[in-house]
């Protein structure tokens, strides 16, 4: 009799603890289930294969710290002819700029010369190389103290599968309606970010802005200015970012990679608040005729496009004052590719972006 009423408080314990258990179970398994359809815990591996099946999907991830390995996949997979890498003010570059050769943008994932040599090794070996690197090469890259900013958003390391599923019980308990009504965005779109708004990266690596306002006065308070990240001053060039730069140039060099760097237009109130604040050193520094001559001694093809009288004014080619748009940064690639220099590396281009 002992034993039967063991027996019975038992199935009785076990059967307490499923009716507490199970809700919670499927709670994890439904979590678990839209976290995986919204392609947030997907490896980055697995999201290079899925974005190559069709032209029009897009992944962009809600942590914001997955874009290096994501962008290092793409790149091993796709293994194409030209490179960008940079911060965000490479995302107006794209593949039809660059037709007839093989493209892709890894922008957003490189801030400093360190993290370009980095990128570097991570993506080429004995079977692959870019022929071109094009790269951001702005006058604050060469500041004092410019890395102390940017040194550690070089995400080396892949975001654990527990944080993923944070992210996205986050932004359930948020707003569950809209997660539940976005989940039919999920065949064209993965990654929380591309879901929820509809755009991401694309297939070549660039990045959509959204539709701009173009109020008159949007610039002008738009969180942009001189001395405010990323835009920082320094009175002359830092010994130690000229040498990351070298090394930088070194690697590349080493792997027989041509390197472009270009410093894309600003707009004039950059441009003004530049010409006229004290601290303004490297900013004169980097735009010199010397300067000018020891890029091109270390064999960086350069272009410093910071100042376009067709631009600096022209609010409508501005996403801010930092990020020229992508018909601005198309229109200096037609003259990019009309330089000397350029032609002896990618002959074709001229003829086929006219």
């Amino acid at each position: 009799m002992a034993n039967r009423l063991s027996q019975a408080e038992w199935r009785r314990f076990f059967t307490v603890t499923a009716v507490i258990i199970s809700p919670v179970v499927i709670i994890f398994v439904a979590l678990e289930i839209i976290a995986w359809r919204y392609g947030e815990t997907w490896p980055m591996s697995r999201v290079a294969t899925w974005q190559n099946e069709a032209p029009d999907r897009e992944w962009r991830g809600g942590d914001g710290q997955s874009y290096l390995t994501y962008k290092v996949s793409r790149v091993r997979l796709r293994r194409p002819e030209i490179l960008v890498l940079g911060a965000s003010r490479a995302n107006g570059f794209e593949e039809t700029q660059f037709k007839p050769y093989s493209f892709y943008n890894a922008g957003l994932t490189s801030w400093t010369f360190g993290h370009y040599r980095r990128f570097l090794e991570l993506t080429t070996n004995t079977d692959y190389v870019p022929r071109i690197l094009i790269v951001n090469v702005d006058f604050w890259m060469f500041g004092f103290g410019f890395e102390k900013y940017w040194k550690k958003r070089f995400y080396e390391t892949p975001t654990t599968h527990i944080a993923d599923i944070k992210i996205v019980l986050d932004e359930i308990i948020r707003r569950p309606i809209i997660i539940w009504q976005n989940l039919v965005n999920t065949k064209q779109f993965k990654g929380l970010y591309a879901v929820l708004s509809a755009s991401g990266f694309r297939t070549d690596g660039s990045l959509m802005f959204g539709k701009l306002k173009l109020s008159p006065d949007r610039l002008s308070s738009d969180g942009t200015s001189v001395g405010v990240a990323p835009v920082e001053l320094s009175d002359s060039f830092d010994p130690y970012q000229v040498r990351a730069f070298e090394h930088f140039m070194a690697a590349a060099k080493s792997r027989g990679i041509a390197v472009i760097g270009i410093q894309l237009p600003y707009y004039d109130k950059i441009l003004d608040a530049l010409e006229t604040t004290a601290r303004n050193g490297s900013w004169r520094e980097f735009r010199s005729k010397e300067r000018a001559q020891y890029f091109a001694d270390q064999g960086l093809i350069f272009f410093d496009f910071a100042d376009i009288p067709s631009l600096r004014n022209t609010p409508e080619r501005f996403v801010d004052s930092i990020h020229p748009d992508r018909v601005a940064v198309s229109k200096l690639v037609k003259r990019i590719a009309k330089d000397p220099r350029v032609q002896q590396l990618l002959p074709r281009l001229t003829s086929e972006n006219e």
